[in-house]
């Protein structure tokens, strides 16, 4: 018989499954163990991703939704916003983004997840305005930063997207994503 004990070794087995293409026998295993263990907040989170990666949106966000009344993190609620954002539930996605803001307002996630929810939903000038908030709160956030050179990109402003890659670049200068857009940009005007 199982105890609440087996649980995260039964998670480990089903995540391990999982990878070897063993899908059904994998997330089985992974139910199994929240089953033994309901309150486990990093099984039920393992289990959420798990449901994701499957392309079980509903049943991922339902299992965050339930981590996040359990016990609330940073992590948690940004699970939470990229799987609406996965689930292209943009409004959803935008709630969760201003949760975070407010929640935590030192961090630049929550203007970052809101600004990608924005642009999605196609207001480019307040996907602007967010992603430059996260900037404002963490200067030089590799987030924030890449999405606001892509906006200025799309714009045809190409200094400004030199000028947002070198600054993501002056506090992250191993950012690799950066280091190989700016080279790219770099090459291409010459």
């Amino acid at each position: 018989s199982l105890t609440e004990e087996d649980a995260p070794l039964l998670a480990a087995i089903g995540r391990a499954s999982i990878e070897q293409g063993l899908e059904r026998p994998g997330m089985r295993a992974q139910r199994l163990a929240l089953e033994i263990a309901p309150y486990d907040l990093r099984l039920k989170k393992n289990l959420a991703l798990a449901e994701l990666q499957q392309g079980n949106s509903s049943e991922g966000v339902a299992l965050l939704e339930e981590a996040l009344a359990e016990g609330s993190s940073l992590e948690t609620q940004m699970m939470l916003a990229l799987a609406h954002l996965q689930a292209k539930d943009f409004e959803q996605a935008l709630e969760a983004g201003n949760a975070i803001q407010q929640a935590y307002p030192d961090s630049p996630h929550g203007y970052t997840i809101a600004g990608m929810a924005s642009g999605l939903k196609g207001d480019k000038a307040q996907s602007k305005a967010l992603f430059s908030q996260a900037l404002e709160v963490a200067p030089g956030d590799p987030n924030a930063g890449l999405n606001l050179a892509g906006l200025a990109l799309i714009d045809g402003d190409t200094e400004e997207a030199m000028r947002l890659y070198r600054e993501v670049l002056r506090h992250h200068p191993d950012n690799l994503e950066t280091l190989l857009k700016l080279g790219t940009l770099e090459a291409r005007i010459g």
